[in-house]
């Protein structure tokens, strides 16, 4: 229907049904209401109660001045205008490994068509789902989403640009990564044990998040002497969960391994150390000799290796000095068969210094001199 002088209220108000709209735009000079003017170009926003434009008795609807004045009249009022709900968005604190979305939504509060053309400047841990190129009524509403995912710690922020047929329109995001897992202990030594012997400790996960904490497992990277033991559990807020650590030296070495704790917040790591002391044969063929051999490694920080033959079966003690003469410890002391043998000696609660090792056999004795640098 197109802005005349022969319309009328009934017409109006049939095209007015069959298109929807429930108000009208203009009126004629029988004051008789139009819900839409052609002037070649469609105009399809609608508009408020308010008479904009009303022809006078002597107006030449076909008059090109008229026609020129019914455009620019109707073009200042057919203008689409975006409101948005809010232009900043604060995530607040996220655990790591999750993620948070917030909706927004654009209303058209103009009188004309709004294309949302594109939605961009975000970057990862922020993402935007908003269809552009979508053509919006007027009071219409288009809901999108903001999602922040940290996978780090620290404080974020960026814009998401709006472009628009109405203009840009930017909105402010932040948000702050954390990391909900807080371990016990990030280095467990379990220091020197004797061989077969059976040491256990701890790692205790604690939640300082906010929501629930999905701990799937552990594992570790070499293995034995290491073993774990452990239950798979979701962790609420502010509670904790543990893994075992289980330490079972078989022979004389110095051992090392990594925990790895596996949760929804990504994987965290303990280092496992221990040492052994004892003594290990270390050859069961039967030696010429009674005989102390320098320990090695010499100079040594904090575990050296100590080993001697004995050609027969002895009474061993193996013994170790400071300079002054004062005796430190008593490495072995007890009936040993024929073999070579290796003891561990941990200097770690020494001081830097010399020392000396004596090996006591039936009537055989030998010292050597050990070097501890730290």
């Amino acid at each position: 229907m197109s802005i005349g002088f022969d319309e009328n209220l009934i017409s109006s108000q049939n095209w007015a049904l069959q298109h929807g709209l429930t108000y009208p735009v203009m009126y004629d000079r029988n004051l008789n209401v139009c819900f839409l003017f052609t002037f070649g170009t469609p105009y399809l926003g609608l508009m408020d109660t308010d008479q904009i434009l009303r022809l006078n008795d002597s107006s030449d609807p076909f008059d090109p001045a008229v026609i020129s004045t019914i455009i620019d009249t109707m073009e200042a009022y057919f203008e689409p205008f975006i409101t948005l709900q809010s232009q900043s968005v604060d995530f607040g604190v996220i655990d790591l490994g999750y993620d948070s979305t917030i909706s927004l939504w654009i209303v058209n509060s103009g009188t004309g068509i709004l294309d949302v053309t594109s939605a961009s400047g975000l970057d990862i841990p922020f993402s935007v789902d908003l269809t552009p190129g979508g053509v919006y009524a007027i009071n219409d509403t288009l809901w999108f989403d903001i999602t922040f995912g940290p996978v780090s710690e620290g404080v974020f922020s960026d814009e998401l640009i709006i472009s628009t047929n109405a203009g840009d329109i930017t909105v402010s995001v932040e948000g702050e990564g954390l990391d909900p897992v807080s371990l016990s202990a990030n280095i467990i030594d379990f220091g020197v044990v004797a061989i077969g012997e059976s040491v256990r400790d701890s790692v205790w996960i604690n939640n300082i998040g906010a929501i629930p904490l999905d701990f799937s497992g552990a594992e570790l990277v070499t293995g034995d002497p290491f073993a774990l033991e452990f239950t798979p559990i979701m962790i609420p807020a502010g509670n904790s969960a543990y893994v075992t650590v289980i330490y079972t030296p078989m022979a004389v070495s110095n051992y090392s391994d990594q925990l790895i704790i596996h949760t929804g917040a990504g994987d965290h790591t303990v280092d496992l150390s221990g040492m052994v002391t004892g003594i290990e044969q270390r050859s069961g063929s039967v030696p010429a000799d009674f005989a102390l051999y320098q320990n090695h490694p010499n100079p040594f920080n904090p575990a050296t290796v100590i080993e001697f033959d004995l050609p027969g079966k002895a009474y061993t003690l193996l013994e170790v000095f400071d300079v002054n003469g004062s005796m430190i410890d008593i490495l072995w002391e007890g009936g040993l068969e024929a073999g070579r043998y290796a003891f561990t000696f941990n200097g770690q609660g020494l001081s830097s210094g010399l020392y000396f090792c004596r090996l006591t056999a039936d009537n055989f004795t030998a010292v050597s001199k050990l070097v501890l640098v730290k």
